[in-house]
């Protein structure tokens, strides 16, 4: 649930009841010496085949 404008998604990040539109953003996710590191997303999204909107 987003705690700004109460937007709810399911566990995958599409919108389950708005006001949001579009789904969450994927990101790419590492451990690198011991630490979780957030890169952006390449390729299509995985959730449908599109191309990413937020690309």
């Amino acid at each position: 649930m987003c705690p700004c404008h109460s937007s709810q998604y399911n566990n995958e990040g599409p919108v389950i009841k708005g006001p949001a539109h579009l789904s969450l953003e994927l990101a790419n996710v590492d451990i690198e010496d011991d630490r979780v590191v957030f890169g952006p997303w390449s390729g299509t999204d995985s959730r449908n085949g599109d191309a990413p909107w937020w690309s």
